[in-house]
């Protein structure tokens, strides 16, 4: 796949009336980029949706949970942390 000239930066230029002098080496890593004109937009997409599909709201509640569980609490905020969590809502409006 290496050559010496990005191929789909070359036909992305020349669509848009662009010069293409100086064209990246073709390589897997530019291609994967968005350095790549001709895959930018493919490569942003890809993305996006893949860290959505990981990052969601859920998944983010669940890890962040997981996580601080196993935080210890320190003796002077145990009775604190040991309240009814209802409870912190009665009187504060």
């Amino acid at each position: 796949m290496q050559s010496a000239l990005c191929r789909l930066c070359r036909i992305a230029r020349e669509a848009r009336g662009e010069s293409t002098d100086g064209l990246a080496a073709e390589k897997h890593g530019h291609i994967n980029s968005t350095g790549c004109k001709g895959m930018a937009t493919t490569v942003t997409a890809a993305h996006r949706q893949e860290f959505l599909r990981i990052c969601s709201k859920e998944l983010l509640a669940e890890k962040a949970q997981d996580i601080e569980v196993t935080i210890p609490v320190k003796k002077s905020q145990e009775a604190w942390y040991s309240l009814d969590p209802g409870s912190c809502f009665v009187n504060c409006f």
